[in-house]
């Protein structure tokens, strides 16, 4: 376990020195800024761990209502589905009732094995 620690304090480490700035994609700020003027729920699930995405989070707009599901929440992370089915979860939807927006192909991998 302490193998495992130091080497995601590593990546954090890497991560910060490699993008110590955090740019959103386009569009994604409307896009969320736009669920909320909409009283449309949402939530993020990112394979990142905190303090890591806690820029990320910031430069989205994402507050403290919003739920943030993280690596650390769930035993796997993308593509496997736990991430968006704890997501899924705790906003208290049905899958059906889901729509997944990802930045990768982990993303719609996990989306498709979470039966969104």
């Amino acid at each position: 376990m302490a193998a495992a620690e130091a080497l995601q304090r590593r990546h954090g480490e890497l991560f910060r020195e490699f993008l110590p700035e955090r740019r959103p994609l386009p569009g994604a700020v409307e896009l969320l800024k736009d669920l909320r003027d909409r009283n449309i729920a949402y939530g993020i699930a990112t394979s990142g761990r905190r303090p890591e995405i806690d820029r990320s989070l910031e430069v989205l707009g994402i507050g403290e209502g919003v739920v943030v599901v993280e690596r650390g929440d769930v035993p796997r992370a993308k593509p496997e589905p736990d991430l968006f089915i704890a997501c899924q979860q705790r906003l208290g939807f049905a899958p059906s009732e889901c729509y997944v927006i990802g930045d990768a192909v982990w993303d719609q991998l996990a989306a498709r094995r979470a039966g969104f």
